[in-house]
């Protein structure tokens, strides 16, 4: 794989933002970065809420890599939560931040 240009990080990142901004605002988008945009971004954490009892956590995308390419949403389908046994939807994704601990005070309602 080529290396990197500063153009393509700003584009990563971009669309990182773009992912966070809707998904904070909606709850939902109609698109997301790829695996290859996080980690390019350094933006490893992708932090979820269980869509059965909402319990929030963050999780390394770094302890299993994927392809470059896969896009999040095809992760976010592995996760299940460890509380309720994963026998609800899927996790919601929050969004994708440097480190597990990202989340401002102005997240929670």
């Amino acid at each position: 794989m080529a290396a990197a240009t500063a153009a393509d990080c700003a584009d990563a990142q971009n669309a990182i933002n773009a992912w966070n901004d809707r998904l904070s605002v909606v709850g939902r988008a109609w698109f997301s970065p790829t695996f290859g945009a996080a980690v390019l971004t350094h933006n490893y954490w992708l932090h979820v809420i269980c869509s059965g009892c909402n319990v929030f956590t963050a999780i390394d995308l770094r302890i299993n890599p994927c392809n470059p390419d896969t896009p999040i949403s095809a992760i976010l389908a592995t996760i299940r939560c460890g509380r309720c046994f994963g026998h609800r939807a899927p996790a919601k994704p929050i969004g994708l931040f440097p480190n597990p601990g990202a989340l401002d005070a102005n997240f929670w309602p």
